[in-house]
């Protein structure tokens, strides 16, 4: 549906800019289809965790390791104590956009079956989490001292992110620097408008491409250019 397509969010600055993790794009280019099938039950144990904290390379796979199961208690120890929080209600609050967003598609599917449901899809949000995005390819590991680097590439052409770990009484941590104290608020409030869309589409027998597109405009756009403010505002000056 390239003429009833609303605009796509624009591009978001990288966070070397100093907005830390979050957000690098929002649907700039189609996304895999689908959200990410989130893994139940406790996290896993592995070599990378039994390893974390004394190895850089292995703090970086636990963490992914726990977040891929959704282990958030596990992975509050390999995060500096000053990020810990907003971080992970961040990653919390974007587990929530992910459930909305896919209960989106599939009402789309059903209301507009002639539209396809990709056109409005925020799937590719994961891919903004920078350690925690769904296709990371490692180039180099630094160490210098306490402090710690991981230069990685998001999908096999995206973006090249460097990512900062602390060593704190002799342990890797990740420090993924400024977090906007609403940014996490501004993530739900996208998940809330596109339930609402889910809502109106799902007592809606059929929609046209065009009423498609004014809902996405009216319930949802206006909530994505608030997270795009948050995710790009700098850290108040000392």
């Amino acid at each position: 549906m390239s003429d009833s397509r609303p605009d796509a969010p624009a591009a978001l600055p990288h966070r070397d800019q100093n907005f830390g993790v979050l957000i690098v794009t929002i649907c700039l280019a189609l996304p895999l289809a689908g959200c990410d099938r989130f893994r139940s039950g406790p996290p896993t144990a592995s070599t990378a965790c039994a390893q974390a904290g004394t190895s850089l390379a292995a703090t970086f796979d636990c963490l992914r390791e726990h977040y891929a199961d959704r282990g958030y208690a596990a992975l509050t120890p390999y995060i500096a104590p000053e990020s810990r929080k907003r971080l992970l209600d961040l990653l919390l609050a974007v587990d929530t956009l992910l459930a909305a967003n896919s209960g989106t598609q599939k009402a789309i599917r059903t209301a507009c079956p002639e539209v396809d449901p990709h056109c409005f899809d925020l799937t590719a949000l994961r891919d903004s989490l920078d350690l925690f995005a769904r296709d990371l390819q490692v180039i180099r590991h630094e160490e210098n001292g306490n402090d710690g680097t991981i230069t990685a590439r998001i999908g096999t052409e995206g973006k090249v992110i460097h990512l900062r770990f602390r060593r704190e009484a002799g342990k890797w941590v990740y420090v993924p620097g400024h977090l906007a104290p609403d940014l996490a608020s501004r993530v739900r409030d996208v998940a809330r408008g596109l339930d609402r869309m889910t809502l109106v589409l799902s007592n809606t027998k059929q929609i046209t491409p065009p009423g498609l597109a004014r809902e996405y405009e009216i319930r949802v756009q206006p909530k994505l250019r608030r997270l795009r403010a948050a995710a790009t505002s700098q850290p108040a000056s000392s």
